[in-house]
């Protein structure tokens, strides 16, 4: 079975009033810089680790 994929080379760009994902295994970013924002909270809820540096 071929695995979904997809490739942005250069900027993208997204907007909504509402955005949840919901991911059965693993997901991952990486960036050589990466803001999260929000006006009420930003929320981690794991039962591993978070690391923030």
């Amino acid at each position: 079975m071929t695995k979904p994929s997809r490739h942005v080379a250069g900027h993208e760009e997204h907007s909504a009033n509402l955005l949840r994902q919901q991911v059965t295994e693993d997901w991952s970013a990486q960036a050589k810089d990466i803001s999260l924002f929000g006006t009420e909270r930003v929320k981690a809820d794991t039962d591993g680790d978070v690391q923030l540096s």
